[in-house]
């Protein structure tokens, strides 16, 4: 492999050609490499460097597992209780042989999406951040990680995989993310995929635009999509760096742990992207009462013991009260063609009985509010 034996194609409409290809009638051109060329690139040659990736950091060289000496442990237990922050742990009852873990970073921030603004500064926010780690995350993945950040009442970060890496890995993360400052451009790519998604909410099939409300109504506070639109277009790379700023700062930090967590443990080099943990599927058992502050971690147990009691009687009630004579709360969500022949046949359907309100926020603040129990970390303002 020398230059004076290559062969280098040019495919252009504009490259010049001075014949034409048999059968295909395709116009070509074949040239010598000049002497002048092969000088010029020698040249250019003795100004490049090459040299191998550097080590990834992420690949694991230890796969040893941790004793687990205490028996008898069904959920996360509290091992550390500060102001501002708060760690559970618990050994996988079912993978104590593998050296995995799950781990959650939870930065607790009531102010996260408290208003319109808010919601979009996150979103803006979560995109860029994403973007600025995906160097990180391919690493990670070779190594046996997977990470990914989300929203809970503020930041919430996930890493699950092989475990001797987990930690370094994790505050990578954090210092990658709390350093990072977007571009304006990229603030504006970010801001243009915003809005396509906010087009996309008003184009959906008509089950899921009538389901939507129903949906949505769990995010407290919701705010109508004409709101956050509105203030997209006041939002600065200074209000991203400051936000997420507080994002971690203003917060109160909660860590919940489950699996072979000692740093000795190991990561496995050649894990598939696409490998399934079991052992997420165990923590996802305990990680919403987690995010609700349930700290009994009992409500999976609780609803299985709520399906072991039922039985053809009560189904029969339930149809009797749900769909025969119905009683308590009931949903109705109308969607409306945007078809001009369709619309001339009418409005939405008047139902007489039925308490009608103009947007999911109005829906939303009709209903009681619950707060945390009391013990639950508060976060500053």
């Amino acid at each position: 492999m020398t230059p004076e034996k290559a062969r280098i194609w040019f495919i252009s409409p504009e490259k010049p050609h001075n014949k034409v290809a048999y059968f295909l009638n395709a116009p070509y051109q074949v040239d010598k490499i000049s002497t002048q060329q092969l000088t010029n690139w020698k040249q250019l040659a003795n100004d490049l460097t090459f040299s191998l990736p550097t080590l990834n950091p992420y690949i694991a060289n230890d796969f040893s597992l941790i004793e687990n000496k205490k028996s008898g442990i069904v959920h996360p237990h509290k091992i550390l209780d500060e102001p501002g922050l708060r760690v559970f742990h618990m050994p996988s009852q079912y993978f104590a042989n593998e050296p995995k873990a799950d781990i959650s970073i939870a930065f607790r921030f009531e102010a996260a999406q408290n208003s319109a603004r808010h919601q979009v500064l996150f979103a803006l926010t979560h995109y860029l951040a994403n973007r600025s780690l995906n160097q990180l995350r391919t690493q990670a993945d070779v190594g046996g990680i997977q990470f990914s950040i989300g929203s809970n009442q503020g930041l919430y970060i996930n890493a699950h995989g092989f475990t001797q890496r987990l930690p370094n890995l994790l505050l990578t993360l954090l210092k990658q993310y709390s350093a990072f400052t977007p571009t304006k451009e990229q603030l504006e790519q970010a801001k243009s995929y915003y809005r396509e998604q906010l087009e996309i909410n008003e184009k959906r099939r008509a089950f899921e635009l009538a389901i939507y409300p129903v949906k949505m109504l769990s995010q407290v506070p919701y705010t109508e999509r004409a709101e956050r639109q509105k203030t997209l277009d006041h939002i600065s790379v200074q209000d991203i760096v400051n936000y997420r700023n507080d994002l971690l700062q203003r917060a109160a930090v909660e860590i919940l742990a489950i699996g072979n967590i000692l740093p000795q443990q190991v990561n496995v080099l050649a894990q598939s992207l696409k490998k399934q943990l079991a052992l997420a599927e165990e923590a996802d058992h305990y990680e919403n009462d987690f995010n609700r502050h349930r700290f009994a971690f009992d409500h999976r147990h609780n609803m299985i013991e709520q399906v072991k009691k039922l039985n053809q009687k009560s189904l029969v009630n339930y149809f009797q009260q749900a769909v025969i004579k119905p009683q308590g709360l009931a949903l109705l969500s109308q969607v409306k063609s945007q078809e001009p022949a369709l619309l001339k046949n009418g409005d939405y359907a008047t139902m007489t009985e039925w308490i009608t309100y103009p947007t999911i926020s109005a829906l939303q603040a009709t209903m009681p509010r619950v707060t945390p129990p009391a013990g639950s970390p508060q976060t500053s303002h």
